[in-house]
């Protein structure tokens, strides 16, 4: 248990889960060593995230659709429930051309895992709009606006839904 302390408190997040795991394998009962299992268990899903998220914005600032789809789809592999992972997936997915349908489900994964992030509504926003379903892509772009106010693409987006201008 303390060795797992030292190596956590020295960023060391997979060693500390090892011997967090050993601490509380020979003492299954103590809530102390379940706990910082958990919390190393955490800490180092994020510290393999965090790579594949920057490697990702960066073939998506590239424009390698396909290279943050496979980057990003590795990141969501690590944690399921990754709102930034999931909602850059379902942003490089609409830009690669996939199905819109395909990317709905990460699409609305990320705007409930990300309920106040105003881009997580926007691409939901966008994703709706392939889709050809114009009411849901109208709030979307709506609580994306309520987010962010001064979003500027989600308000053209929504006035050209509206006015079809």
């Amino acid at each position: 248990y303390r060795i797992a302390l030292a190596h956590e408190k020295a960023g060391e997040f997979v060693e500390a889960l090892r011997a967090a795991q050993t601490a509380a394998l020979f003492e299954p009962k103590n809530e102390e060593y379940q706990a910082l299992v958990a919390r190393l268990d955490q800490a180092t899903v994020e510290h393999r995230i965090e790579p594949l998220l920057k490697i990702g914005k960066k073939a998506e600032s590239l424009t390698r659709w396909e290279d943050a789809i496979e980057t990003f789809e590795k990141a969501v592999g690590f944690k399921d429930d990754h709102g930034p992972s999931r909602l850059r997936l379902a942003y490089n997915l609409l830009q690669g051309g996939r199905d819109a349908q395909e990317v709905l489900k990460h699409a609305q994964k990320a705007a409930s895992l990300l309920p106040d992030e105003a881009e997580a509504h926007y691409v939901l926003a966008l994703c709706c709009e392939r889709l050809e379903s114009t009411k849901a892509a109208t709030r979307a772009y709506e609580r994306a606006l309520e987010l962010r106010p001064n979003y500027a693409e989600a308000k053209k987006r929504l006035k050209k839904l509206r006015w079809g201008c």
